[in-house]
Formats: C-alpha cells, structure tokens, sequence
C-alpha cells in the first residue's frame, strides 16, 4: 500500500516523500529507492518535529492516512489545483473504518495543506501523532472539502485496509483492473505474468525491468546469430528464452506502472515482437541448402502471419497464435523432431487459414 501511495504522490507531483516509521526495515529501503528512481527526495522520519525543517511555509504538504488505497487518478484530478480535504458521509465512512471528524462527515485519507501547518506542530508533544494533528489544522482552517465518490469505495479503488485478508482482497481487486492478466489470447504471456507479479512484490526498482529486458535482447540476437551459423535448434532455444524473459521484462514494468499511462508500456510488445521476428528471419538462413532460400520465405511468411493474427480484427481463436513463446516453442518442438522448414511452413498455414478463414457475421 505504501508503495501505491508514493506512486500517487509522485503523480501529483510531490517533490519529497517523508515516511513515519519507527525503524529503518527492508521495506523502507524499497521505498526510498521507488521515490529516488522518481526524481523525488525521500526521507524516512520517527517523530513530528523533523518535519519543520523540511517544508517551508510556501510548500503544500499531501498527507494520506496509514493503510489507504488511493486512486490516484482521482487524487490528482481533485488535488492538484488548491488545498483540500477528502470526506465521506458519516454512516458510509465508519462502516469502511474512516475517522470521524464530526456530525455528519468521516474523513476520507486524503488531506493537502499549506506547509505553514506544519510549524503548528511543534505544540504537540514529541511522540503526538502528526496526521491527526495536521487533520485537526486542516479542519480549524476550513479547507474545503472534496467528497469521494461512493462507487470508488464499492469497487475497492479508495479503500482504508483493516486486515491482511482485506489487503490481499483490495490487491486481486487493483491488480485485475490495472494490470489484468493476459488470459487466453496470450497463453506463452501467463507464465511471464505470473513470474513478473510474484518478482514485483519483492522489489519496485526499475532496474529489474530493464535487466531483463537486456538480457532478452542479447538472448535473440544470440538466437539469430547461432541459428546463423547452421545451430537452428539452439537459435531457437534461445529465442524461446528471449520471449519468456522479454515477457517477464514487460509484465514487471506494467506492475511498476500499474494505474499510470506510459507510452513505453504500450509500445512493449510491439518492440519486443520485432526483434523477435528479425532474430527468426537471421535464423532461418542457417537452412540454407546452397542456393535454396526456402527457409527464409518459409520465416517472412511465417512473420506476416504471426502480424496478421495480431490484427484486432483477427478471429479469437488465432490470437493465441500470434504468441512468439508458443510458436517458437512449436517451431523449436519441430526442428527437434527433424523438418525444421517443413514445421515452420505448417506452423505459417495454420495461421494463414485460421486468419483468413471467419464466420459468416450477418449485417
């Protein structure tokens, strides 16, 4: 959660991220590493008054409440012009485990002030709780409030986590919005994905991502130049690895990304399936029989097919197909078996037919 937070705050444009912690932990070293890799400062803190110098008067102070699941699309979309407060209806709020803040309003975790509230903390006694104080500030000043919308709670996008059943719950809920599973258009993707989600809840730094992704390229370009020299089956390991590698590469970096737009995430495959599709042209001269270049039209076909099949106007069930783990698997799978051309060829059939052959649709 504390992750998600900072990757709302860094969206609204926070500069520096304090943590309230009572001891440096693993998990504190992530997030100091998540805010940095942003370009924020970050600084870990275990009492109030380390605060005062840290924010000047003219600053803006986001304080979001322990345990919250922010949306930060709508964070930013109602912060990100003057100070507020995020309320909720009384009954509505307490039912959800919010914080009464008076009659009829239960505070809803989310509070931007001016940063000279921060030097009335120093009233509060050393060990005083400092989101409750700047809670009580906002309120003695009247900052506006900004109601949250009741179907963000009913679908889990803005929720105050009350148990490690209710986190786990919130995660499935989050993750299946923003980072939802390939399923079966993409069946060489699950393994990728599954690997990716597991990696990402044990580190958030990007140099993950990038690792593998250099580590997948290296993998086809060593794919194409082994295939190349005449070692077809090896090319073809490799280039099997290249896209699982690659596919966790991606999966990990949309996890990272998870709920922001970026135009790398979407240009991903699109990338990854290029260099995949040239390695297996560069592979298939190694067929080459003097001056026979079956192999290579067999490879350019089976590569337009492969693109075909990527079409959203592509028939569901040859999706699946356009999957470069699978089809290298079957590919690698036939050269194995002994017709390396022959199982391409058949492999590039199967997907033209599937492609060009659709159901009547009645206009």
């Amino acid at each position: 959660m504390l992750a998600l937070q900072i990757d709302a705050a860094l969206a609204l444009g926070c500069e520096r991220i304090v943590c309230l912690a009572e001891s440096a932990s693993p998990e504190i070293a992530e997030l100091q590493r998540q805010a940095e890799n942003a370009g924020a400062r970050f600084n870990a803190i275990t009492a109030h008054r380390s605060l005062s110098g840290m924010v000047s008067a003219n600053d803006e102070v986001l304080v979001l409440a322990p345990g919250l699941l922010v949306d930060g699309n709508w964070l930013v979309d109602r912060f990100s012009q003057r100070p507020g407060l995020a309320v909720l209806p009384i009954e509505i709020g307490l039912e959800h485990g919010f914080e009464r803040i008076d009659r009829d309003r239960a505070w809803g975790g989310a509070l931007l002030v001016r940063g000279d509230a921060v030097e009335a903390l120093t009233a509060l006694p050393p060990d005083g709780d400092a989101v409750a104080g700047l809670l009580r500030i906002a309120l003695q000043r009247g900052v506006r409030a900004i109601p949250v919308p009741e179907s963000s709670l009913d679908d889990g996008r803005w929720s105050l986590v009350r148990s490690a059943n209710h986190a786990r719950r919130l995660e499935a809920l989050w993750l299946g919005r923003h980072v939802p599973s390939p399923g079966f258009s993409a069946p060489g993707e699950v393994g990728g994905y599954a690997a990716a989600r597991f990696l990402s809840g044990k580190s958030r730094s990007q140099i993950w991502s990038v690792a593998l992704g250099m580590i997948a390229i290296l993998l086809a370009v060593g794919g194409g130049v082994a295939g190349w020299s005449g070692r077809i089956a090896g090319g073809l390991l490799a280039l099997v690895a290249s896209a699982a590698v690659g596919s966790i590469a991606y999966h990990f970096h949309r996890f990272l990304r998870a709920g922001q737009a970026g135009g790398l995430t979407r240009a991903f495959p699109a990338i990854r399936n290029s260099i995949l599709d040239i390695a297996l042209v560069a592979l298939s001269l190694g067929t080459r029989e003097g001056e026979e270049w079956h192999g290579v039209y067999v490879a350019l076909v089976l590569v337009a097919a492969m693109r075909l099949s990527e079409e959203a106007a592509a028939p569901v069930w040859v999706r699946p197909l356009s999957d470069r783990a699978l089809v290298l698997l079957l590919a690698l799978i036939a050269t194995l078996l002994g017709f390396p051309v022959v199982g391409m060829a058949i492999i590039a059939l199967l997907l033209l037919f599937l492609r060009l052959v659709k159901p009547f649709i009645r206009s």
